[in-house]
């Protein structure tokens, strides 16, 4: 009975220790990727951002001497709030909180909208950096950007 006890255990043992001697195999796949054929804005001048986008909504400093240029469809949306709406009475940043303005009137409130697009342009007047919603990407209304012929051509003198 000892043998048959001591014989099972050396048969459990090497059923789960086994495994763990033997040797794995990782195989490892790399990928190469073909260069991204998306045109881009980044090298495009300021001039055809504009002539192609319109407009910013806004223009403020990059803090290196360029600008960063920001669209936006619509600036912001506008939240009203009247006191027979459910909400704390107290919290008059909250939207929909009843909050009234000491006079019984309805207070509104702006959220701005996330931009549509924002361009940063360098000192010398070129885009370095971009980003494009996913919505506007999405909706088929963005638009291309230029050639680089078109874009990296010199004016005329």
């Amino acid at each position: 009975m000892k043998t048959e006890s001591l014989s099972a255990l050396v048969l459990v043992s090497m059923v789960l220790f086994l495994p763990a001697c033997a040797r794995r195999a990782t195989m490892v796949t790399t990928y190469t990727l073909p260069p991204s054929t998306a045109p881009s804005w980044v090298g495009v001048r300021v001039e055809d951002v504009v002539k192609r986008w319109g407009s910013p909504s806004e223009r403020t400093a990059d803090g290196e001497g360029g600008t960063i240029l920001t669209y936006r469809t619509k600036s912001s949306v506008r939240v009203s709030s009247d006191a027979g709406e459910w909400g704390g009475m107290n919290d008059k940043n909250e939207p929909g909180s009843g909050y009234r303005d000491g006079l019984g009137r309805r207070i509104e409130t702006e959220i701005p909208r996330a931009p549509t697009a924002v361009f940063y342009v360098s000192a010398q007047g070129s885009v370095y950096r971009y980003s494009i919603s996913a919505a506007a990407l999405a909706s088929g209304k963005v638009p291309d950007p230029p050639a680089a012929a078109d874009s990296l051509a010199l004016p005329a003198e």
